[in-house]
């Protein structure tokens, strides 16, 4: 005749016993390493320290226009390239740079559309904004008239460097009569598109 210890009644006894006891006490003196092994969103609690985004690369400027046209601009795309962000304005809307810079004069007989006359203007950046141009091709007053491609003194963020007029671009789309056509290269006027946002 078997003893106690020998049937399986007293093993599976002693197995949930055990389990029952070992389960617990595991977990009381193990509770910080299993605890931080385990996903946050499993125990209930948010992540204090969130794995690092990749920083955003997108460069953050100065309005072009007063605040209330900021975020009314459309992409306009021409011949099959997106060429700037387009604002119909009102006339004697100020444009202001954008960041702090040199103003270079463009073409102003038939400038880079070669749709009609109107003055381009460049802000080439300084400091941080180096190697960085903001396009201005609008209808308007340019706040001081000096000879193409030369440089004048420079420009703070913010501050006005023409004024716009009736006058706009086409009727028919892609222009649909906006009257700015603002944007950002890298390295050179016809440079690298630059993904931006304003402030």
């Amino acid at each position: 005749m078997p003893t106690f210890w020998q049937k399986p009644v007293f093993w599976g006894v002693l197995f949930v016993v055990l389990t029952v006891i070992l389960i617990p006490l595991s977990f009381y003196l193990f509770k910080g390493p299993i605890l931080s092994s385990l996903p946050l969103n499993l125990i209930g609690k948010s992540n204090p320290n969130p794995p690092s985004a990749q920083p955003s690369t997108q460069l953050t400027i100065g309005c072009p226009v007063p605040k209330e046209f900021c975020q009314k601009g459309s992409y306009i795309t021409y011949q099959g390239k997106t060429i700037g962000l387009g604002f119909t304005l009102p006339a004697n809307t100020s444009l202001t740079a954008v960041f702090p810079g040199t103003l270079e004069n463009g073409s102003e007989s038939g400038g880079i559309f070669k749709i009609k006359s109107h003055p381009v203007r460049w802000l080439h950046g300084k400091g941080k904004f180096e190697g960085l141009i903001a396009s201005y091709s609008f209808f308007g007053e340019a706040v001081s008239s000096f000879g193409a491609d030369k440089l004048v003194k420079p420009f703070t963020e913010g501050e006005t460097i023409a004024t716009t007029s009736a006058d706009t671009f086409p009727t028919e789309a892609p222009f649909n009569e906006v009257n700015l056509i603002f944007s950002v290269t890298k390295g050179d006027r016809f440079g690298i598109p630059v993904d931006f946002s304003f402030k």
